[in-house]
């Protein structure tokens, strides 16, 4: 699992198939829970285990813990720390941090 994004370095290079993976998603008792996307040029880059463009944290705040990564959301059949990350990522316009907004423009990978 991965979201598909256009994404521009810091050097200015836009990578229109970028490639956006979480790579940590540590979940315990400890809240608010954060973790790790990496974001690769695009797939092929990420499965030759190329260097990722960057690493960005996301740190969810209790209230959004608790909508996404509850003990009684995670029983749901189909739910996963990972993917409840991923749900709870496409809801973040990012533009004036990583410079992505999460909401649009993405594609499940």
């Amino acid at each position: 699992m991965a979201i598909q994004v256009s994404y521009m370095d810091i050097h200015g290079l836009t990578h229109s198939e970028a490639y956006a993976k979480i790579t940590q998603c540590p979940v315990g008792s400890e809240s608010p829970i954060y973790f790790v996307v990496s974001i690769f040029v695009n797939e092929a880059s990420k499965n030759a285990n190329k260097q990722q463009l960057t690493d960005y944290q996301y740190k969810l705040s209790i209230s959004d813990s608790n909508t996404y990564l509850a003990d009684s959301v995670l029983k749901a059949e189909n739910k996963t720390p990972i993917n409840q990350a991923y749900t709870y990522l496409k809801t973040v316009d990012d533009s004036n941090g990583l410079g992505i907004n999460w909401t649009t423009g993405t594609k499940d990978v």
